[in-house]
């Protein structure tokens, strides 16, 4: 399973970044690191910065020649299918070419750098073969971002379906994102709150009272949309016109319910022609919730 290592705490970073490279992983920064994982026949890619970096180098370096070889990851692709794809398609030996420039050992580091440390302090070394020993994966705490660009479609009415494409707010910033039929959801907790009086939807996970939450924001953020909140009967999604809907289930998510539903208003319906049961994609993870209308 690939995964993104965030910045070490410890006695050994170096050491353990190293020794993590044998899992596949994206590591468009670290040069060092990223040799180091290819070194080792891991499959994995550099970032869309890549081939930008490679004119900093020098071109018969082992960093050149990985920058030219190793697979790139474009802002364009699915980083969930591209890493799949090449995990499926890798082959060892692959970047022979680059470990020839890197080392004229091979896989014998742990055996050389244990004889080399015997060595210098004149001792004999064992002669059981050395461990290397992997490092425990890292606990990672992810949590999704506070504030998303999301396009959202309609793929059946009758049941229900939705598909939801989410960008981080950074993309805002590009030139080139398409915001036809999109939508800026942010969360109530976020700190920058110069994205409230931009969003679209406005979503809080834990409130009170989720009628009077929807009432007041929507009041106040006169550019919102949709308000979705959270108490303890579940979600309630509130639109400026005065339509609503609840959702029971508190364990559903409401970040994505809402610009769903959105995306159900934007093609003139009405929340209330709804089915009791819609079914919300994004990525991965298929949210199946029940809807009921609210209390008048």
């Amino acid at each position: 399973m690939a995964r993104r290592l965030p910045p070490r705490r410890d006695s050994r970073p170096s050491r353990r970044r190293s020794l993590d490279a044998r899992d596949p992983r994206l590591e468009p920064r670290r040069r060092r690191s990223r040799l180091h994982h290819f070194l080792r026949g891991v499959p994995g890619h550099t970032g869309p910065t890549g081939q930008r970096a490679g004119d900093a180098v020098d071109p018969a370096s082992p960093i050149a020649a990985l920058l030219r070889t190793a697979p790139r990851i474009d802002p364009a692709d699915d980083p969930a299918d591209r890493v799949a794809d090449t995990v499926r398609t890798h082959r060892p030996g692959t970047h022979g070419a680059v470990t020839t420039l890197a080392t004229s050992r091979p896989g014998q580091f742990v055996r050389r750098f244990r004889a080399t440390v015997y060595d210098l302090l004149g001792l004999s070394p064992p002669t059981t073969a050395p461990e290397d020993r992997p490092v425990p994966a890292p606990a990672v705490a992810l949590s999704d971002p506070r504030t998303t660009f999301v396009r959202a479609t309609i793929e059946s009415t009758d049941p229900a379906t939705f598909a939801l494409e989410r960008r981080p707010s950074g993309s805002l910033r590009s030139p080139s994102t398409d915001r036809r039929d999109s939508c800026l959801v942010v969360d109530a907790a976020n700190p920058r709150t110069e994205h409230l009086p931009l969003a679209d939807v406005i979503v809080h996970h834990a409130v009170a009272d989720a009628e009077s939450w929807t009432t007041a924001t929507l009041a106040a953020l006169p550019g919102c949309q949709l308000a979705a909140a959270r108490d303890r009967r579940g979600w309630l999604i509130a639109g400026v016109d005065g339509q609503r809907i609840r959702v029971p289930a508190p364990a559903s998510d409401g970040a994505l319910l809402a610009p769903a539903l959105r995306a159900w208003l934007a093609d003139d319906r009405k929340l209330a022609e709804l089915p009791a049961t819609v079914t919300v994609r994004s990525g991965a993870r298929d949210i199946r919730a029940t809807l009921e209308p609210a209390d008048p």
